[in-house]
């Protein structure tokens, strides 16, 4: 759905012990954990990738390959690096228990950042797509409108609470990876060879045009840490943060 931002009073949350055990209610669990990590995950950069993509050419699969491995590890070390410290706020947490306050401020603050141009991001994602269907006019008025909505129904949820946040979380994971899982099976049918050639349609050589598919390729793996930065609403986050994280990475 989108960022969790919140403030931290210290390592470990409250109502938390530091073997990680937390009252259930208002919180939710492995499922709904998992489905934070691939819901943030197959977002507007998974869905635009292909036009983002398209000038490099055949070549980007190699960028998206090895941007994957780069998010397979990151996942691995957010699942160690929370079973060491289980507490709400993820990078920030980790960056001020090892630095003190003030890297920790520098990272929240870095972080709260990026979600305000993902927001920015999302927005001309969701109004690239919607207009295809509706506003073929391109109305102003109606895109900055449908603009709103696409970014504060998400906000209006996650502000009702964690239940609902959580049911439209595995919903809309659920239909956007069946989405996906559809196009990656039923689509390999309707492949064409002779779209593989040129390999490298940048022309700025090979290296050059990998590293630059791995730029637009990483941004769709944003989300890998949500589920740590969430930890004081997963129960049992000790154990839940790693799994879900690893989890929705790999299915992701």
């Amino acid at each position: 759905m989108g960022e969790d931002d919140g403030s931290q009073a210290g390592a470990v949350p409250q109502g938390a012990s530091s073997s990680g055990e937390q009252p259930a209610s208002g919180r939710f669990g492995l499922p709904v954990a998992t489905a934070l990590v691939v819901g943030s995950i197959i977002g507007v950069g998974i869905f635009n990738m292909p036009t983002s993509l398209a000038g490099f050419g055949p070549i980007s699969l190699v960028s998206m390959a090895l941007t994957t491995l780069g998010a397979v590890a990151l996942a691995l070390l957010f699942s160690a690096l929370s079973r060491r410290l289980p507490a709400d706020g993820g990078p920030y947490a980790y960056a001020r228990a090892a630095f003190g306050n003030g890297l920790g401020f520098a990272n929240a603050w870095s972080y709260w950042i990026t979600a305000w141009a993902g927001n920015a991001a999302i927005a001309v994602g969701w109004v690239l797509y919607l207009e295809e269907f509706v506003n073929g006019g391109h109305n102003k008025a109606v895109t900055v409108l449908l603009v709103l909505v696409g970014l504060w129904i998400p906000a209006l949820i996650n502000l009702s609470g964690v239940r609902n946040m959580g049911s439209v979380q595995v919903m809309t994971t659920v239909l956007k990876f069946a989405a996906l899982a559809f196009m990656a099976t039923v689509g390999l049918l309707f492949v064409d060879r002779s779209n593989y050639t040129p390999w490298d349609q940048s022309g700025q050589g090979a290296v050059a045009a990998i590293g630059g598919g791995m730029a637009i390729a990483l941004f769709s793996y944003l989300g890998v840490e949500t589920a740590a930065v969430a930890a004081s609403k997963v129960t049992d986050p000790d154990r839940n943060i790693p799994r879900a994280t690893i989890f929705g990475t790999l299915a992701t």
